[in-house]
């Protein structure tokens, strides 16, 4: 993007005239002489642009910000709308399992933006970020098992799936529980059996069981899974 700069403060030389060179103009061309250089009189370059000296004008040119420039503003950014976010939701660190700074960076983890630039951001190492992250989503998984055995102690219907149990035969086993519990549950057979199998792992293999588990079902219908020990 270009601007034209036209009628000058006067230490440019007085304002320019219909048609004719001003006695300003020589006085122009001697103070952007010496920064031009070498360079021809109709491209001599300035700090701030360049001078034509046939329409008797400066010419500033608008640099567009480099791609560095813009990642540094969009984190900036990004952070910013991050601690707005989290005072939106009312995040408090005394009732979290999380501290202020590990919802902080597990908030900008989420939106992509990088361990080194929020270490730039924070004003500390990416070693130290790597870390916040780390513990902050052990944390987490904590915080939901907990929330997992709560619920499982609260579960109307608990059902004991055995070691060697073939995955399409605990639909039925549920069905029949909640059935004697009273209790709906809202999914239908390949459903339920890949809500195990997701919530499961490694307990289990192929169509078999390979661990015990625990199949419990909320009254309002939720399934959660635990191995039993």
């Amino acid at each position: 993007m270009r601007t034209v700069a036209r009628d000058l403060p006067s230490r440019f030389g007085a304002k320019r005239e219909s048609g004719r060179s001003t006695p300003g103009s020589a006085d122009r061309r001697a103070k952007l002489g010496p920064i031009g250089g070498g360079l021809p009189k109709s491209s001599r370059q300035t700090d701030r642009g360049s001078f034509d000296p046939a329409a008797d004008e400066l010419i500033y040119e608008h640099a567009s910000p480099g791609p560095s420039a813009r990642v540094a503003t969009e984190a900036i950014v990004v952070m910013d709308a991050t601690e707005e976010l989290l005072e939106e939701i009312g995040f408090d660190p005394a009732t979290s399992v999380l501290t202020y700074r590990q919802a902080q960076v597990l908030a900008l983890r989420e939106r992509g933006i990088s361990q080194a630039k929020i270490a730039e951001e924070l004003g500390t190492s990416r070693a130290n970020v790597s870390s916040v992250e780390s513990s902050a989503r052990e944390n987490v998984e904590k915080a939901r098992e907990t929330v997992a055995f709560a619920e499982a102690l609260r579960a109307p219907v608990r059902v004991r799936v055995p070691r060697g149990t073939d995955l399409y035969d605990v639909p039925e086993l549920v069905y029949e529980a909640c059935d004697e519990a009273g209790v709906k549950v809202d999914y239908t057979a390949p459903d339920l059996m890949k809500v195990v199998s997701d919530a499961a792992g490694a307990a289990v293999s192929g169509r078999e069981v390979a661990t015990p588990l625990i199949v419990g079902v909320t009254s309002e219908g939720m399934v959660r899974v635990r191995h039993q020990e």
